[in-house]
């Protein structure tokens, strides 16, 4: 057994399903989450009080499989203990499961044994086969992170087995290098719930199910507006109860939660740039964290918008926007012209498109297109910066060098969801979390993955290679071949990348042990400051 081996974080191959369009390629969870607050350093007993948690957008279900609001995460292992926890620096460490690992060569067969003497919060035992019934009901729902376990339309699993009440072998349909991080509280899958609510998920939509420190109030619960969460009489580890209670409040007006904050209606919150200036003033804490990258999935095919076939143009695209000045007027973060990911950085790489407006225009004119063309570009207004004023800004740049760019703004999700596989586009809005793993991360530009429909969908046999090699291969040797598909990426120009947001947690001073970074980790440590 290889414990604490670490694995990568990110994007995946996936299947076409309306969580995985609404999210994107690159978990939009945290695109549209616009921000990761988590716990720091570990937890003790202390003075009980409330915790009260600021968020944008409501939770409309308690099952983990269908979880629909990505911000909710942060708290979501205060009653679904996962198997893992991941690490600031990227290792793992015990959640339910106290040792875990590879079994040979591959990448196919991974197996870990669960913490001993533990229950749900109903009292049912966490077994083996308890946890074997979770994952076979997580895998055959069409929500959640199903599809970051891998498999293809075979599903991801060829079986699961148990020996005895603590042992789990899973033996995937696919290799999948990043097992560890699936199963960690960085997706849902291995916020294991009770047999008797899997056997009823009515149940598991109302109901906390889990293994943790706290479970739901339903009489101080408000469908909506708030949830209301208190200590759980059957948690294993009782020190770890510090709250009277945790109450998650829903607020979509950034401007209502620092109100609600500046009143002492909330502890920590999801901030927002437009209310950033206002928080400094007001004395609360801002804490920076790496939020998601932004850019534009192009019809490589040129199915939609045939000059986007050739090269050229798509290079020409990449060189015409000025991502520096973008990223200091319109968002705040830094400028990327490569596709991001926690393990395919290359070392030392200059920018492979500096702002070039010249170069634009002469390769549009080796092209063929010297005086121009047409596209249409979709996105989204709810993704706040990254949606439309983005989107106003590339078109702008593109506009200086001959291409015309209509804009078209979605600001329902289900039709900005629903343009990806009926209606696509030639310039799509991408976004990705590029603290994750490129084996992750590629999902979505491989054929059939979210950003890759227009026309049928493209190829590149030189990617599907370093894509199929480096899933299979030893955790050491992964690396050469996720850098090997950003320097692809970037030299095809498959993808029109802008920058990378910054995001920021807003916390007082009621609560400590809130940090953040560009992981997104668990609340399941805050303190209360006395």
């Amino acid at each position: 057994m290889l414990g604490n081996t670490p694995g990568g974080v990110g994007h995946y191959r996936r299947k076409k399903s309306s969580r995985a369009i609404a999210l994107g390629a690159g978990l939009i969870a945290a695109a549209l989450v616009m921000t990761a607050c988590s716990g720091g350093s570990s937890a003790s007993s202390g003075t009980k009080q409330v915790l009260t948690y600021g968020m944008s957008a409501p939770l409309e279900n308690m099952d983990p499989a269908r979880d629909n609001a990505p911000q909710y995460q942060t708290l979501r292992v205060l009653t679904n203990e996962p198997l893992l926890y991941v690490n600031p620096d990227g290792t793992y460490a015990p959640g339910l499961a106290t040792d875990w690992g590879y079994v040979g060569t591959g990448n196919k067969t991974f197996e870990f044994t669960l913490r001993q003497g533990v229950e749900f919060s109903d009292g049912t035992p966490l077994t083996a086969d308890a946890v074997k019934k979770w994952l076979l009901y997580y895998a055959s729902q069409n929500g959640g992170d199903v599809e970051v376990m891998g498999g293809g339309s075979a599903g991801p699993f060829a079986s699961i087995d148990t020996d005895g009440d603590l042992k789990v072998t899973l033996n995937l349909n696919a290799p999948n290098p990043v097992v560890p991080y699936v199963l960690s509280d960085q997706t849902t899958w291995g916020m294991v719930s009770s047999p008797a609510c899997v056997d009823a998920p009515d149940r598991l939509a109302t109901e906390t199910c889990g293994v943790g420190p706290y479970v739901l109030d339903k009489s101080g619960t408000v469908s909506g507006s708030q949830w209301t969460l208190i200590p759980n009489d059957n948690y294993y580890d009782k020190s770890k109860e510090i709250w009277s209670s945790v109450v998650a409040k829903f607020i979509a007006s950034p401007t209502a939660r620092l109100q609600a904050m500046q009143s002492g209606q909330i502890d920590v919150m999801f901030g927002d740039a437009s209310t950033n200036d206002a928080a400094k003033s007001a004395g609360i804490q801002l804490l920076p964290t790496t939020g998601p990258e932004y850019g534009y999935s192009l019809d490589v095919l040129g199915a939609i918008d045939k000059p986007l076939a050739d090269v050229r143009v798509r290079q020409a695209l990449n060189y015409a926007i000025d991502r520096k000045t973008i990223m200091s007027t319109v968002m705040t973060g830094k400028p990327v012209d490569t596709l991001l990911s926690s393990d395919g950085s290359i070392p030392n790489q200059p920018d492979y498109y500096p702002y070039d407006p010249d170069k634009a225009k002469a390769l549009l004119a080796e092209a063929g297109y010297a005086n121009g063309f047409s596209v249409t570009l979709n996105t989204a207004a709810f993704f706040g910066a990254g949606g439309t004023p983005l989107a106003s800004a590339v078109a702008q740049y593109l506009g200086n060098v001959g291409v015309t760019v209509n804009v078209n703004s979605f600001s329902a999700p289900g039709e900005w969801q629903q343009s990806y596989s009926t209606d696509p586009v030639g310039v799509q809005v991408a976004g990705f979390d590029g603290s994750r793993s490129m084996w992750l991360t590629l999902g979505g530009f491989l054929p059939g993955g979210t950003y890759n429909q227009a026309g049928g969908g493209w190829t590149d046999s030189t990617l599907q290679q370093m894509y199929d090699t480096g899933s299979s291969a030893a955790e050491t040797d992964q690396p050469q071949y996720w850098q090997g598909i950003t320097a692809r990426m970037a030299e095809q120009a498959y993808y029109l990348p802008v920058g990378q947001d910054l995001n920021y947690c807003y916390t007082t001073d009621s609560v400590k042990n809130v940090v953040v970074n560009g992981t997104l980790l668990p609340a399941n440590q805050w303190q209360p400051a006395s």
